[in-house]
C-alpha cells in the first residue's frame, strides 16, 4: 500500500498577540477521498515548534524541527513500515496481509507565502521573489519594498523559468559561504536563502522539486491578499461610498448555506470594519457580491476590470473549479493571470504589484501538477489551528501541551469505532420524506434516492383539479394514476445540488429546466404524490419569475458578471416539476424598478462569454489586430512609433489584397494614412511575416 502525503507549515498565535508564537509542522493524507481530507480531524501533526526562540535571521532556524520528518519519508520510501492492518476493512484491489509494508512519499508541500520561503529557504519578496521565475523587483518610490512591474513586456517576453538542476550550484555556493554579508547579497540576487531540507533529503530520492512541488496557497493569496487589497483600495480612495457599501452588506440575500459560514461585515463610516472581515469574508464578498451591488456604481472602466478579474478567479477557484478544471479553464486563468498583472501596474501603480499578484501567473502550473488548488489549500490546516489555541493551557511551554493533548487525541482517534450509518436502517422512506436532514443525507448517499423530502408525514392537503391535472401532466400519468391528497413539507434535500447536496425550503429561489431552457422560480412547497403502482412521485410547487427583456426580447444581464435579471412583480405561471430539475440553487438581489439581478453563485463558469484580451506589447514594425466598430471585427495595422508614456501607437492601416487574398498592403498613402491607437484597443500581434517594406503576408 502506498500513502502520497501533503506536508504544510504554519506559524500562529497562540494568545492572540505578537509576543509569542508557534508553529505547527503537519501532514495529510493525500490519496484520501476529498471529502474525508477537507475534516481537520485527518490533519496529523509532526510536532510543534516554539517559533519565539527561534532565530529569525538565520535560515537553518528550522531544519531540526524537521529533519526526523525527512528521515521517516526516507525511510518509508525506501523500505517502508510495517503496520497491523485491521482484515474486517476491505479496500478495491488491495489484498491486505496482517502486517502489510506501507510506503509513503511527500508528494507536495503547503503553505502561505512567508511558510513557504521558511520551508523551500526561498527570499521572501526581495529583488528575486519568485521562487518560479527569475523576476526582478523594483523598489517603490517611497519604500523599500521591492514590487514586480514591466508586465506588460513580460506578458510578450516572459521571464526565465527557473530549473533546479541549474540552481544546485547556487545552493551550494550559498551554504558554502561564511560572510553573512556576502551571503546576503547573494540571497538577494539568486532568491535563495540556503538549501532546503526537502531538496537534501526528497530531490535525490524521488526528484521531489522544491520549484514546482511547494505550491501556491490559493487560500491565502486571493482572499487575503488580491482580495483584501482592492477592497481596501475601494475604501481609502473613497471610490465607493460607504454608507451604501455598509446598506448592501446587511440587506444582501445571502442563502442559508453561505450564511453558516463567514460573511463580511459592515465597515463603518471609518471602515475600521474591514479588521473583522475573514478569509471566507473576503471570497464571499468578491463572488458573488461585488460586481452585483457595483454595477453602474463605478465610472473608472480599467478599475472595473481589475474588480471583474478578481472575482473571476475567486469564482474559478471557489466555486466552477473545484468540480475539475479543464483546458479552456486553465487557458482561462493564465489570461486572467497577465491581465490583471498590467492592468494593476498601469492603472494601480507599481506599489498595488506585490508578489501575491505575481503568484497568481504560476498557480495555472499547480493545477496541470496537482488538479484543483482546493485538494491542497490551507484551509483544513487552518482550522486545525484553531482547535490548537482552544485547548486549555497554563501560558507555559504551551507547545509541550500543544503536543501532548494532539498526540492523546491521534491515539484515540485510531481506537473509535467506524461510525455506520445503520442508525436509521429499518426506518421507513417509502413516501420518499425523512425526519431530518442528516438522514436524507445519509439515505441518498446510501440508497439509489436523488431527493428525500424533510418534514412530518402528518401535513397532507388536497389538491385543487387545477393543480392536480398539473401535476398529472408533468408527470406524464393519467389522471386516475395520481391521487389527489398529497403529503406536503417545507424542506427537501437533494443530492446532486451543491458539492455534498444541498437543503432547500420553499421560498428559496432555483433554476430549473423546462422544456429545454432555464428557468427561475420561487419555491413554494414540496409534496410527496401517490401514483398508485408506480409508487410514490416527490414534486416540486413554484412559480415562474419571469426574465426582464429588453424592447427586442434579450434578457436583460448584470454587463459584469453576466447573471440575468427578472421580473418580481407579477409572478409568472404556477409549475409543478421534479426535483431532478432543479439546476441550481440562486439569490434575488433587489435592484429598484421591480427588478431582481439573479444571483447564480452556483454556475459552472467554464469559459467567459466574451473573448479575453492579454494585453499587448507593441514594437515598432509589428502588424497588429485593432479593434474594429463593431465586436468581432479586426483590422489590420502596421505600428509605426510607439508612444509608452501616452500608451498609444502611431500605426498605417492594411487591407487584403483582392486578387491575391492572405497579402496585405496599405489601405491608403498620404498625410492622412497615420492614425493613433489606443493600447486598449490592440487585439493581438498578428501572424505571419513581411514579403517587403508595403506587404505582409499572413500566417496560415
Amino acid at each position: 500500500m502506498n500513502l502520497a502525503l501533503i506536508g504544510h507549515w504554519d506559524a500562529w498565535q497562540p494568545f492572540q498577540t505578537s509576543f509569542r508564537s508557534c508553529g505547527s509542522i503537519e501532514i495529510s493524507i493525500a490519496n484520501m477521498y476529498k471529502a474525508d481530507r477537507a475534516h481537520k480531524e485527518e490533519v496529523y501533526v509532526v510536532g510543534f515548534v516554539p517559533c519565539t526562540y527561534v532565530p529569525n535571521d538565520v535560515p537553518e532556524s528550522f531544519d531540526p524541527f524537521l529533519e526526523p520528518l525527512m528521515k521517516d519519508l526516507v525511510t518509508g520510501f525506501i523500505d517502508g513500515f510495517k503496520v497491523p492492518y485491521p482484515l474486517e476493512v476491505s479496500i478495491d484491489n488491495f489484498q491486505a496481509d496482517e502486517m502489510p509494508i506501507i510506503r509513503v512519499l511527500l508528494l507536495c508541500w503547503a503553505g502561505d507565502h512567508p511558510g513557504q520561503c521558511e520551508i523551500g529557504k526561498f527570499l521572501n519578496q526581495g529583488k528575486c521573489g519568485c521562487r518560479r521565475c527569475k523576476i526582478i523587483g523594483k523598489q517603490g518610490d517611497y519604500s523599500h519594498h521591492y514590487y514586480y512591474g514591466d508586465n506588460r513586456f513580460h506578458c510578450r517576453y516572459p521571464w526565465e523559468i527557473r530549473d533546479i538542476q541549474l540552481e544546485q550550484e547556487n545552493l551550494y555556493d550559498l551554504d558554502n559561504e561564511t560572510r553573512i554579508t556576502v551571503r546576503k547579497k547573494q540571497s538577494s540576487e539568486r532568491g535563495f536563502t540556503g538549501t532546503s531540507l526537502l531538496h537534501k533529503y526528497l530531490y535525490p530520492l524521488y526528484g521531489f522539486d522544491i520549484l514546482q512541488h511547494m505550491v501556491i496557497d490559493v487560500f491565502h493569496t486571493v482572499p487575503l491578499n488580491l482580495c483584501k487589497n482592492q477592497v481596501q483600495r475601494l475604501l481609502e480612495l473613497e471610490l465607493i461610498d460607504k454608507t451604501y457599501l455598509d446598506e448592501q452588506i446587511k440587506i444582501f440575500p445571502w442563502t442559508t448555506e453561505l450564511k453558516a459560514g463567514r460573511l463580511p461585515v459592515v465597515v463603518g463610516k471609518d471602515g475600521k470594519g474591514l479588521a473583522f472581515w475573514k478569509a471566507e469574508g473576503f471570497q464571499k464578498f468578491a463572488y458573488p457580491m461585488l460586481e452585483t451591488v457595483l454595477e453602474g456604481k463605478l465610472q473608472n472602466l480599467n478599475e472595473v476590470d481589475i474588480l471583474s478579474s478578481v472575482a473571476r478567479f475567486t469564482e474559478l477557484h471557489f466555486n466552477s473549479g473545484r468540480d475539475g478544471w479543464n483546458d479552456d479553464m486553465i487557458k482561462l486563468h493564465e489570461k486572467l493571470a497577465k491581465r490583471i498583472n498590467v492592468k494593476i501596474e498601469e492603472t494601480q501603480g507599481l506599489e498595488m504589484c506585490t508578489i501575491s499578484v505575481h503568484n497568481m501567473l504560476h498557480v495555472h502550473e499547480d493545477i496541470l501538477n496537482f488538479s484543483a488548488t482546493d485538494n491542497y489549500w490551507c484551509a483544513v490546516f487552518e482550522r486545525a489551528v484553531k482547535d490548537y489555541v482552544k485547548r486549555s493551557h497554563n501560558c507555559k511551554g504551551v507547545e509541550g501541551t500543544f503536543a501532548s493533548a494532539e498526540a492523546r487525541r491521534e491515539y484515540l482517534k485510531s481506537l473509535q469505532p467506524e461510525i455506520m450509518t445503520d442508525y436509521y436502517r429499518g426506518q421507513e422512506t417509502k413516501q420518499g420524506i425523512v425526519s431530518s436532514g442528516e438522514r436524507a443525507r445519509i439515505e441518498c448517499l446510501r440508497e439509489s434516492h436523488n431527493a428525500l423530502l424533510i418534514g412530518s408525514k402528518s401535513q397532507v392537503v388536497e389538491l385543487t383539479n387545477c393543480d392536480h391535472e398539473k401535476i398529472c401532466a408533468s408527470l406524464s400519468l393519467c389522471r386516475t394514476d395520481v391521487s389527489k391528497i398529497v403529503s406536503v413539507t417545507k424542506r427537501c434535500f437533494v443530492k446532486n445540488l451543491g458539492y455534498d447536496g444541498t437543503v432547500l425550503s420553499n421560498s428559496d429561489n432555483v433554476i430549473v429546466s423546462h422544456h429545454e431552457t432555464e428557468t427561475v422560480v420561487s419555491i413554494e412547497r414540496f409534496m410527496s404524490v401517490n401514483c398508485g403502482m408506480q409508487g410514490y412521485h416527490l414534486v416540486v410547487e413554484s412559480t415562474v419569475k419571469p426574465f426582464h427583456l429588453t424592447d427586442n426580447g434579450e434578457t436583460v444581464r448584470n454587463i459584469l458578471n453576466g447573471f440575468p435579471k427578472v421580473q418580481l412583480q407579477p409572478d409568472g405561471e404556477k409549475l409543478f416539476l421534479v426535483p431532478e430539475k432543479i439546476q441550481r440553487k440562486v439569490m434575488l438581489y433587489d435592484c429598484g424598478d421591480n427588478v431582481a439581478t439573479v444571483v447564480d453563485y452556483m454556475r459552472k463558469l467554464k469559459k467567459l462569454p466574451y473573448e479575453l484580451i492579454v494585453p499587448v506589447y507593441p514594437e515598432q514594425n509589428d502588424m497588429l489586430l485593432i479593434q474594429g466598430e463593431e465586436p468581432g471585427d479586426a483590422w489590420y495595422a502596421k505600428v509605426i512609433s510607439v508612444d509608452k508614456a501616452r500608451q498609444t501607437i502611431d500605426v498605417y492601416f492594411y487591407v487584403e489584397r483582392r486578387q491575391d487574398l492572405g497579402r496585405f498592403v496599405r489601405e491608403t498613402i498620404g498625410r492622412t494614412a497615420k492614425n493613433t491607437v489606443s493600447f486598449d484597443s490592440i487585439i493581438a500581434v498578428a501572424h505571419g511575416q513581411w514579403i517587403n517594406a508595403n506587404c505582409w503576408q499572413k500566417a496560415i
